[in-house]
């Protein structure tokens, strides 16, 4: 068997268990297709690059888009899988996980949950501002070292948005300030 169609059977069988997450067939084979194009996609993995990765840029994309804004399913449960296979490889005691607080640029002032944060790339001397959202992000670290002389591998297991909490006023009462 080439190597392409293992890497296309590798995923299929790791996103078969997606089919808990979504109520539609055509839900899951639409996530799966947008799954392998930003795999294959060369460049920024942006939802246009991939469809068009997949050779659907001719094709309708609202479709493609509402799965992301109007379908309801937990992004979270997407991770489940590849948490179940990852851990086969972690042998032991301890478990390593690396974590990623990561702010992503936005430039629209209608957007509820964006906030300015501290540019992570301001000089020490001078501190600039981002307005921006911010996720955290949770990536198991797969020892490959003892497979041979390999390093270690991170697979994303969440992905979160951490939203930022106002400080309350000073005229707030006692319960307030400790929520």
């Amino acid at each position: 068997m080439n190597l392409p169609r293992r890497l296309l059977q590798a995923l299929l069988t790791l996103t078969e268990d997606w089919h808990r997450v979504f109520t539609q067939r055509r839900l899951l084979l639409r996530v799966q297709r947008q799954a392998l194009g930003a795999l294959l996609v060369m460049g920024c993995a942006t939802l246009w690059r991939s469809l068009w990765t997949n050779g659907r840029q001719h094709c309708s994309w609202s479709a493609d888009y509402f799965l992301h804004s109007r379908a309801l399913w937990d992004a979270q449960r997407l991770f489940a899988p590849l948490l179940k296979e990852g851990l086969r490889y972690c042998r032991g005691g301890l478990i390593g996980v690396a974590v990623d607080d990561t702010r992503v640029r936005k430039t629209g002032r209608t957007i509820a949950q964006a906030s300015f944060h501290r540019d992570p790339l301001s000089p020490p001397f001078h501190t600039n501002l981002i307005l921006g959202l911010r996720f955290l992000q949770c990536s198991l670290l797969l020892p490959r070292y003892r497979l041979g002389e390999f390093s270690c591998r991170a697979v994303l297991i969440r992905f979160e948005e951490v939203f930022t909490v106002k400080k309350p006023g000073w005229r707030a009462d006692a319960a307030a300030c400790q929520q």
